[in-house]
């Protein structure tokens, strides 16, 4: 039962990073979208540049759902 529990622990610490995780694997994407143009390899630099577009509004989208993180003690208690 504490395997499980401790299991548990570490699935939702993984999905409490994700949107980090996800932010930081866009960024590279997109670093390597602009050297893939840079290069003149248009296939990849179009991948790469949906890949980390799409890991861009995840981040955004995800980061509005849960907007409690970013509020000061402040604006909580209105």
């Amino acid at each position: 039962m504490e395997k499980l529990i401790r299991l548990l622990e570490i699935i939702f610490t993984i999905f409490k990073y994700l949107p980090l995780i996800i932010g930081v694997l866009a960024g590279i994407s997109l670093i390597l979208a602009t050297l893939n143009f840079i290069e003149k390899s248009y296939g990849w630099a179009i991948v790469n540049l949906i890949l980390g577009l799409a890991g861009v509004l995840f981040v955004m989208r995800a980061n509005r759902r849960h907007p409690e993180h970013f509020n000061g003690p402040s604006d909580l208690t209105h």
